[in-house]
């Protein structure tokens, strides 16, 4: 092409250019959603049903300061949890602990799995090792944050029971204990998923016989509970038969 007009080998530099430019625009992109950990991620307390950017804050149901913890059924005897944790000041460390199955023995000892851990929108790293009961591990954030949220498999935590009709289990609903440098308020949320569907909560120091407590949900039971008194929550819940 000739006069004012560009040619054929003009126009792919242009289109080599502007191509260039556009992956210098998408790598850029990359490296600030990698920096400020803002990638989807299925909430595990739902089953993937929903997803958020990990930059993404508490929920408003979190308590401030406090923790939340959202436990949904599986067909089986896992729990799908998320939990938050909200704090008053910066912390650098959370300390987790496992107690020993509030239920009695269990052929399936309460485990937790798939541990992952976001702090103010970071990516922290987990503890390779799986946590189990009577061990505490005390989690290195990086940075002080002011909140904390933990995705897990909670195993073994739902028991059926042999004098209990064949489909109702009871479920460890709260397995893994957060240290918390204040008074927080905890409320619990357990959600029917599996097939399954729950139909009460029990509250009460540990060691001694819980009472009815909580209140119903959309597809579940929650509770709201105040104070640093240690207490054992559990659901009765309703299982498909294996």
């Amino acid at each position: 092409m000739t006069g004012g007009g560009i040619r054929l080998g003009g126009w792919r530099r242009v289109l080599s250019v502007a191509g260039v430019a556009l992956l210098l625009i998408l790598d850029c992109a990359v490296v600030g959603l990698w920096a400020t950990g803002s990638w989807w991620w299925s909430d595990a307390s739902t089953g993937g049903e929903k997803r958020h950017l990990i930059a993404a804050g508490p929920p408003p149901s979190a308590p401030d300061p406090g923790v939340l913890v959202r436990s949904r059924l599986t067909a089986g005897t896992d729990l799908m949890v998320t939990q938050w944790l909200r704090f008053d000041g910066p912390v650098g460390q959370v300390r987790l602990s496992m107690r020993p199955a509030v239920i009695g023995a269990s052929d399936a000892p309460l485990e937790v799995r798939r541990l992952r851990v976001v702090a103010d929108g970071r990516r922290v790293h987990a503890p390779a090792a799986r946590l189990a009961a009577d061990r505490a591990t005390v989690l290195d954030l990086g940075l002080p944050a002011q909140w904390v949220r933990l995705d897990y498999r909670a195993e073994g935590a739902v028991q059926r029971s042999p004098m209990s009709a064949p489909r109702r289990a009871i479920a460890d609903v709260t397995p893994v204990h957060v240290s918390m440098p204040q008074e927080a308020t905890r409320v619990i949320e357990v959600i029917a998923g599996g097939g399954g569907a729950v139909l009460s909560m029990a509250c009460g120091p540990a060691g001694e016989l819980p009472a009815p407590c909580g209140r119903n949900i959309q597809r579940g039971w929650t509770v709201r509970l105040s104070g640093t008194a240690s207490q054992e929550i559990t659901a009765s819940v309703d299982l498909p038969l294996p």
